[in-house]
């Protein structure tokens, strides 16, 4: 700690992107240095986060959002956001005061609220969508 409090080591603070959300359609989003992006779809029955390679053409992992009637269903005009740590090894979509889905890419790790769906059987990627706050730790607002 310095005098004034901060942490010489401190990571620089989390940046989040507002998602201007329209209601049925794919939304994507990826920081030029990140070998990965994010696409919120709604498809007009429900809403996943997809964890895809950055120009998009790749899906590493699909989470479920809501189904459309549920609570957590996504109405156009919502805030919306996708969070990404400064060091690219995190992000989240965050709304309603909240993470509803985090992504770990060094730790090929991805959850969500609803926990859906289940990991594929195949996937280099190692959770299991149940949710855990560890996945968006240090992407708090």
């Amino acid at each position: 700690m310095t005098m004034f409090g901060f942490r010489r080591n401190k990571q620089p603070p989390p940046v989040a992107h507002r998602l201007e959300f329209l209601g049925k359609g794919a939304y994507e989003h990826r920081l030029a240095d990140s070998d990965f992006g994010l696409v919120v779809e709604d498809d007009g029955g429900t809403g996943y986060l997809y964890v895809t390679n950055s120009s998009f053409s790749f899906i590493y992992d699909a989470l479920h959002l809501y189904d459309h009637g549920d609570a957590d269903q996504l109405n156009p005009g919502e805030e919306v956001y996708l969070v990404w740590s400064a060091t690219l090894q995190k992000a989240g979509l965050y709304y309603r005061g909240r993470f509803q889905a985090g992504v770990n890419f060094n730790e090929r790790e991805a959850r969500c609220r609803s926990g859906f769906p289940a990991r594929l059987e195949n996937s280099p990627w190692k959770s299991d969508h149940t949710w855990n706050d560890s996945v968006v730790s240090g992407l708090e607002p």
